[in-house]
């Protein structure tokens, strides 16, 4: 078995034990702790992002159906753009179909693969397409301006469609356009994927009442009354009652991380009964201190 690698994150404490230690001896309230603070460190190793397709333009993408079309004497039913070798464009001819490669300017046969049969309820759907894909593809960039990535005929909601993928000329990423397979029209479009969150320091953990923090996902601080303590990450909740029991501690996903969350216990020191999450107050009044482990 591959052991597992642990990863812990730095934890910088402005207040020393020491002087915890020797506020609780000398039976007076021990200074409060100052902010604490948890940050990620830089994974050593990066994966390298996948460059994304670039599309084509109408144009070229019409062109490149009228050549396939000619060259077989069939109907196109399928689009791919890639930018390294131009367009693929599946086409019907018979009871078959047939990928030819296409120049990027869409106006020369590059290869042509040999024919596959087709099946039944391919055949079906092909037949009852009423618009053709060069149609279909100005529709869609009528409706959202880009380029041509690919385009298929598929079903959305039992209805038969022709889906265009459009690499937007107005931001980045990609959107669908779905025009009806029988009447031309616009069906309707998805909006693009929302971008991915930055990365965000775990948190501030700061003494006094009421949760704070830095990041919406990690809040930690104690209530109004000073009797309970809580600490919330994307959406668990732990938390410190004067029973010294906890509130749901199951697992919750951070960012790349495993978490789970510690039992909070009163008293002075830093106090848990599980791995992860780890939460204990160092003399009443006196503010958090946490450790957070990579799992």
């Amino acid at each position: 078995m591959k052991p597992r690698t642990m990863r812990t994150f730095a934890v910088v404490i402005a207040v020393g034990a020491a002087t915890i230690l020797a506020g609780c001896s000398n039976g007076g309230s021990p200074r409060p702790t100052e902010v604490v603070s948890l940050s990620t460190p830089e994974s050593t190793t990066a994966a390298t992002p996948a460059v994304p397709d670039s599309g084509g333009e109408l144009a070229a993408a019409q062109a490149a159906i009228a050549t396939a079309e000619s060259h077989t004497g069939g109907r196109g039913v399928e689009i791919d753009h890639d930018d390294a070798r131009g367009w693929s464009v599946e086409v019907v001819v018979g009871e078959t179909t047939v990928e030819v490669e296409v120049s990027a300017d869409g106006t020369s046969v590059v290869s042509t693969d040999s024919p596959d049969a087709l099946d039944g309820d391919d055949r079906v759907r092909f037949e009852q397409v009423g618009v053709s894909l060069s149609d279909a593809l100005a529709t869609a960039v009528g409706a959202v301006p880009g380029t041509i990535d690919d385009a298929e005929v598929t079903e959305r909601e039992e209805l038969l469609v022709i889906e265009v993928e459009i690499v937007m000329s107005a931001g980045p990423g990609t959107q669908h356009a779905y025009i009806d397979a029988q009447s031309g029209t616009l069906v309707a479009t998805d909006g693009p994927s929302p971008p991915p969150p930055p990365k965000q320091n775990a948190g501030l953990l700061l003494p006094g009442p009421g949760p704070v923090s830095n990041n919406p996902a990690f809040s930690c601080g104690t209530g109004d009354t000073g009797s309970l303590a809580q600490c919330r990450i994307g959406g668990a909740v732990a938390s410190d009652r004067e029973t010294g029991r906890a509130g749901p501690s199951d697992g919750a996903r951070f960012g790349v991380m495993r978490l789970r969350f510690g039992v909070v216990v009163r008293g002075t020191g830093l106090r848990s009964r599980a791995a992860g999450l780890r939460l204990g107050r160092a003399g009443l009044g006196s503010g958090w201190l946490f450790r957070v482990a990579g799992v």
